[in-house]
């Protein structure tokens, strides 16, 4: 049975991995998302981020937790060791095929924009649906 703290941060972490409004990222489907959550050292902190992203977040919050959310992004795309996606991106580059150029993690401007989109989902069109100050 899921707590309803850990439904809250359900609510970022579903868009966050891919839904039908945000995209995925390439080769990383939502079961394996899950599957690095569950080993992911900062975990605490990141469900933390997950439950504040997911009702209506301001940019401030956003901001604060794009770095963890990095990291995790970092994790799930294999690197134990490389927290920061420009350096990882960069390890990936100068390794991979031109065929596996769309397996790279995203940029960190773009993992900021998708962050942006998974939050608006999250925070103010879910979230918001699930208040019940409206009532």
């Amino acid at each position: 049975l899921v707590e309803e703290a850990d439904s809250r941060l359900l609510l970022f972490f579903h868009p966050l991995s891919g839904c039908d409004s945000t995209a995925s990222f390439f080769g990383h489907g939502e079961g394996r998302v899950m599957g690095s959550w569950a080993s992911f050292p900062e975990r605490g902190d990141l469900a933390a981020c997950f439950r504040q992203l997911s009702w209506q977040p301001a940019m401030e919050t956003v901001s604060r937790c794009l770095p963890l959310i990095g990291g995790f992004v970092c994790f799930f795309c294999g690197s134990s060791s490389v927290s920061e996606l420009g350096r990882l991106r960069l390890d990936g580059f100068l390794t991979v095929t031109a065929d596996g150029l769309r397996e790279l993690p995203p940029t960190a401007g773009g993992l900021g924009l998708h962050v942006l989109r998974a939050c608006c989902r999250a925070g103010w069109v879910w979230g918001g649906a699930l208040s019940r100050d409206d009532c």
